[in-house]
């Protein structure tokens, strides 16, 4: 019923998918960590298939999903960098690598940065940020795909622009992080 209401009034294909990708993606990547934690972000997914099998990509949902699990990686490595604690060092370490090599974030959501609080912020930064950079540079994906970094193939010509996407998400995600800290008593396993 939702994807009728939606499709008769254009949205189908992503109004700013279209218009503005940039922006489209880079409020989706921000927003994605709220929307994965209450499953709402599986909602998403028949427009991202109705994209890839109308037009023939995606410029909006898939790249966002992918740098949102790079935005959570990069958080991860800025608790990594600033916590005292070794143990829990070790593990945002371990779990920033997991959400962006295995595409798996929520240990990063739940585990590390909602746990803290203020990496969240590093997470919708860095998603935001990235986003606008995959945008702008027209990343799409051209089939459906994991949502990890061994996931570029399905950026076809475009892997360029989703890379720098990635890159820029991960390093504005861990330096926001760092930057704004954390409480250290909170940093325990």
């Amino acid at each position: 019923m939702l994807y009728k209401i939606l499709h008769s009034i254009g949205l189908r294909n992503l109004f700013v998918g279209t218009n503005v990708p940039w922006l489209g993606v880079g409020l989706l990547a921000a927003c994605l960590p709220w929307l994965v934690m209450t499953g709402m972000h599986m909602a998403l997914a028949p427009f991202m298939a109705s994209n890839i099998a109308d037009i023939g990509y995606d410029a909006v949902i898939r790249p966002a999903f992918l740098l949102h699990n790079m935005a959570e990686g990069g958080a991860c490595i800025g608790v990594g960098l600033k916590a005292k604690d070794p143990e829990f060092k070790s593990q945002a370490f371990t779990i920033g690598f997991g959400a962006i090599v295995a595409g798996v974030s929520e240990p990063a959501i739940y585990g590390v940065n909602l746990k803290l609080k203020k990496p969240m912020f590093g997470v919708m930064a860095g998603g935001a940020a990235g986003g606008i950079v995959a945008g702008i540079l027209g990343a799409k994906a051209y089939v459906m795909g994991y949502s990890t970094i061994m996931a570029l193939p399905i950026f076809v010509d475009t892997i360029g622009a989703i890379l720098a996407g990635i890159i820029v998400c991960i390093v504005v995600s861990a330096l926001v992080t760092y930057l704004l800290g954390f409480d250290q008593s909170e940093a325990h396993i």
